[in-house]
């Protein structure tokens, strides 16, 4: 996993798609659609597409989230 400075973090939009949350967690696209589709990532879908808020990502790895 990525670990990532709080600045760092504002380098990156409120609300983040698969590719960039793939970048932060540094693990595949795949990976991080199969996450989202068991809903082990918190999420937002709109129609098909996948998407997650930076703070709830944050949030969600603070919480020690296994990755």
């Amino acid at each position: 996993m990525l670990l990532m400075q709080s600045n760092s973090w504002d380098n990156y939009p409120l609300v983040l798609n698969t590719k960039q949350v793939a970048e932060i967690l540094s693990i595949s696209t795949n990976q991080v659609y199969a996450m989202l589709k068991e809903g082990t990532l918190p999420r937002v879908q709109i129609g098909r597409v996948y998407k997650v808020y930076r703070d709830a990502l944050r949030d969600w790895l603070s919480r020690g989230a296994p990755v």
